[in-house]
């Protein structure tokens, strides 16, 4: 299974830390940066999509800032972290815990992708 990451940063490397604890699972980081994603970060979220040949009902997006709710709405399944803000809490379709706290491998968990 092909899992494609937007955003290496801290939230990136827990999702990859997630998957690690299985087998199975071809990983890819990338990070979308607001100001690079020509059309913001779910523009880029449906062109890495694309180039791996996978449908909107095929993604998970995670994001905790006001930059991540055009994505969150976009995905398939957009999970907020427990630390977002409010506002992307509320535009997602579930409420995890925080980065810290493992909140990306709960989501997973929950979902029954891990």
């Amino acid at each position: 299974m092909k899992v494609g990451i937007i955003g290496a940063g801290t939230m990136g490397a827990g999702i990859a830390q997630a998957f690690a604890m299985t087998d199975g699972y071809e990983v890819c980081l990338c990070d979308i940066k607001q100001e690079f994603a020509d059309g913001g970060k779910n523009r880029g979220m449906e062109r890495m999509l694309h180039h791996y040949g996978l449908t909107r009902s095929q993604s998970i997006a995670f994001g905790d800032g006001g930059n991540d709710i055009d994505m969150l709405r976009y995905a398939g399944l957009g999970v907020a972290m427990g630390n977002a803000t409010d506002e992307t809490k509320q535009a997602a379709d579930y409420v995890t815990g925080s980065v810290d706290d493992g909140g990306i491998a709960q989501a997973l968990r929950h979902f029954g992708v891990l």
